[in-house]
């Protein structure tokens, strides 16, 4: 059995999830979780907490917020208690699709609709779970949540493909596709696009638009708790998802080693995972497309 002493530790992952909370909440918010002070970054989201934790207007980020902030303080049992309420919220918003389909109908504006989360918050929300039960000790209680969190996965995957498909197939049925084209296809649009975002043409999509540190982070505690196939697998998929990163071809080939030699345990190892950065924050930033290349009959205003 590999001796498991994961470190995993953080300075400033704010969270799982980019949503349409008030920008100047999440700013500050963000201030004090980047500045380290966990403790007001958790008084502020639990004052953001909306009567009876409901899943009404931004519970659901709070609640995610919170469940990272306890678990950066090492209060593992409080962080899977917010997250547990977060999925619940989750499961409910995800079934009440009337009651959503009303609201938005409604609203003026993103503000107004309540933030009802998406599949990667669900993913997060079970590794950090799984991540909280291996730092307890708990191997059956993370493993269930690893679980959980890679048919998450999977059911991504399958939405992903489905959505771009079903966009890509519109796209090719519209009329005024070539004008679209020449449209965005214009030098001066590309031009202000590089000025507003100068990073944004070196980012690329992880294939199949999931995250693969779940997967990686699985791959880790399955590798460690000697059950190697479904490490293998999802070593396999992580590497494939990051092919630069040395680590996890690392990780991939001792667990090969592993089954090809039928080793009883791999040698004790330690991973230190460091996360840093921020949940994306949408904002609203206009370029005019200049449709009037193939038409005089657009209004701007």
């Amino acid at each position: 059995m590999v001796v498991w002493a994961a470190v995993l530790t953080g300075a400033a992952l704010a969270g799982l999830c980019g949503c349409n909370a008030p920008k100047d909440n999440l700013d500050v918010y963000n201030r004090f979780f980047q500045n380290g002070d966990l403790k007001q970054a958790g008084r502020f989201a639990e004052r953001k907490l909306k009567k009876n934790i409901q899943p009404t207007g931004d519970n659901l980020l709070w609640t995610l917020q919170l469940g990272v902030v306890e678990r950066m303080e090492g209060r593992f049992d409080q962080s899977t208690a917010w997250l547990d309420r977060s999925e619940a919220m989750m499961q409910t918003l995800a079934n009440d699709n009337q009651l959503l389909e009303q609201l938005t109908a409604a609203a003026v504006n993103d503000n107004v609709i309540p933030y009802k989360g998406t599949i990667y918050d669900g993913i997060m929300a079970n590794t950090y779970k799984a991540a909280n039960f291996m730092q307890r000790g708990d191997w059956g209680l993370a493993r269930v949540e690893f679980n959980r969190a890679l048919d998450r996965q999977r059911r991504a995957k399958e939405d992903y493909a489905a959505q771009i498909q079903k966009r890509q197939d519109a796209i090719n049925s519209n009329s005024n596709l070539d004008n679209a084209r020449r449209s965005t296809e214009n030098a001066a649009l590309q031009d202000r696009l590089r000025e507003a975002y100068p990073s944004l043409y070196s980012f690329e999509p992880y294939p199949d638009f999931v995250n693969p540190f779940a997967t990686y982070l699985a791959g880790v505690f399955f590798a460690a708790t000697g059950d190697y196939e479904r490490a293998w697998d999802a070593l396999r998929e992580s590497a494939g998802m990051m092919p630069q990163a040395t680590y996890v071809w690392q990780d991939f080939d001792a667990v090969e080693a592993a089954i090809n030699t039928q080793a009883v345990s791999l040698e004790p190892t330690v991973w230190v995972i460091f996360e840093n950065g921020l949940g994306p924050v949408k904002e609203e930033f206009r370029i005019d497309l200049p449709l009037f290349i193939a038409t005089d009959r657009m209004l701007y205003w």
